[in-house]
């Protein structure tokens, strides 16, 4: 079964973006239902009764949460009837469109998951981020200065990670309940300082790719006797989108070999115990956001404009502050007095390209989230959003990069494509045949 819940959500005025249902049809309400199904209080808010009232019932002791990041509600759909994974999990239990946080980045989405709190309580908005306690722009979950190449360079420096998140886990919470956890992620960064701080209370398993990573989730589904909550994170889909666009040839190949490890390679990995377990675990298949394709070379750079770089706060340094978060949701920070100015500047500037945003108007329409806002927050997101439209980029010059980026496919804001994902469920031995 397929909700196609997009119609009931709340667009803006010009219907172009979709805000985000943090009242219980949203990414960051995942979590929190987890939670509730394993026996344990939640944080916040779990998902809406007429998404949960669709997941299988009782009769099982473990839950499999697959997260594979990019891949969005229109993506499925596109795909479910060519692929078994996709197509089984709708047939054999359900599937419902849900929101993504804002911004609909990897950095905000993932730490909503690992809390069960919205971008507005944990404070982590995005990719690229200036932390005035640093006087720095850093690439958050590489955790690292942005012109750097070496991932965690600011642990080896000494900056306690916390700075990152400093809030409880859902895995805490859970381990809080008699309930384990098991968080499966690449090797590269299994034990990263975001992933240690993102993680705290459940137990990391690395992987190479796909073929480990069945075999290691078979062996600890087979040694599972206690209940356990299973989060498998698959982020190459994501990185497939913004090399080749997410309707290539490509990613719809990844997706593919994504299906085959997810049914066949995985079905034959598990041991006879896991066998018999996976008919009593509960499988979660779900994104975090998806993507949209972009024409790199239309992009346009605010700091080509020098009446851009005058309207932009200094770092201590006298260095401007260039443009953060991505080139889908484009965060400023104004000097005093020059925002009004700032803002009809680009305004008339990017007119049909994006529309410009007061963060002060996002936190009323409660973009971030339905509480007031952290104050880490409303530090790291600015004082004015760029938000393209459908199909366009907008970015400043970082020295060194690349002009124009290569990326074929982008992600961060408002539109559909970027704000829709699936979220099914179904029990794991009926997706597997056994």
């Amino acid at each position: 079964m397929i909700q196609d819940l997009r119609e009931t959500t709340l667009r803006s005025g010009h219907a172009r973006f979709v805000f985000p249902r943090y009242d219980g049809f949203c990414f960051a309400n995942i979590p929190n239902t987890v939670c509730e199904l394993l026996g344990v209080e939640p944080v916040g808010r779990a998902l809406d009764p007429l998404v949960a009232g669709a997941i299988p019932g009782d009769g099982f002791d473990h839950v499999l949460l697959v997260l594979i990041d990019g891949m969005g509600f229109d993506t499925f759909l596109e795909h479910a009837a060519r692929l078994d994974l996709l197509r089984r999990v709708s047939e054999r239990g359900s599937v419902a469109s849900l929101t993504a946080v804002f911004p609909s980045t990897t950095a905000a989405s993932l730490t909503s998951f690992a809390t069960g709190l919205t971008p507005a309580e944990h404070g982590l908005p995005e990719w690229m981020v200036y932390f005035d306690e640093l006087d720095e722009v850093i690439t958050t979950l590489p955790f690292k200065r942005w012109h750097s190449r070496v991932r965690d360079e600011l642990l080896a420096a000494g900056v306690d990670p916390t700075i990152l998140l400093d809030r409880g886990t859902i895995f805490e919470r859970l381990a809080a309940g008699g309930v384990a956890s098991v968080c499966f992620s690449h090797q590269s960064y299994v034990q990263s300082a975001y992933s240690r701080v993102s993680r705290r209370g459940a137990r990391s398993v690395g992987f190479l790719g796909l073929s480990d990573l069945v075999v290691r989730l078979a062996d600890e589904i087979e040694r599972a006797t206690s209940p356990t909550f299973f989060y498998a994170y698959w982020d190459s889909f994501d990185t497939f989108e913004h090399a080749y666009g997410p309707a290539s040839r490509e990613t719809a190949s990844e997706l593919g070999s994504i299906e085959h490890a997810f049914t066949r390679l995985f079905r034959e990995a598990l041991g006879p115990a896991a066998r018999g377990r996976a008919k009593r675990t509960l499988l979660l298949l779900t994104a975090d956001h998806g993507q949209t394709p972009v024409a790199c070379e239309r992009t346009v750079y605010l700091t080509d404009r020098e009446e851009v770089r005058r309207a932009l706060r200094t770092r201590r340094s006298g260095e401007v502050i260039p443009p953060t978060g991505s080139i889908r949701d484009v965060m400023l920070h104004v000097k005093p007095g020059s925002l009004s100015s700032l803002e009809e500047h680009l305004a008339d500037w990017l007119r049909g390209k994006a529309e410009i945003l007061r963060t002060s108007e996002a936190f009323a329409r409660g973009l971030f989230g339905s509480t007031s806002p952290s104050e880490r927050l409303r530090r790291r997101v600015g004082d004015l959003l760029v938000l393209p439209y459908a199909g366009e980029s907008v970015w400043g010059l970082y020295a060194g990069q690349e002009r124009p980026h290569k990326m074929r496919g982008h992600h961060g804001g408002l539109t559909p494509r970027e704000m829709f994902l699936p979220f099914g469920a179904a029990r794991l031995g009926d997706v597997l045949e056994i």
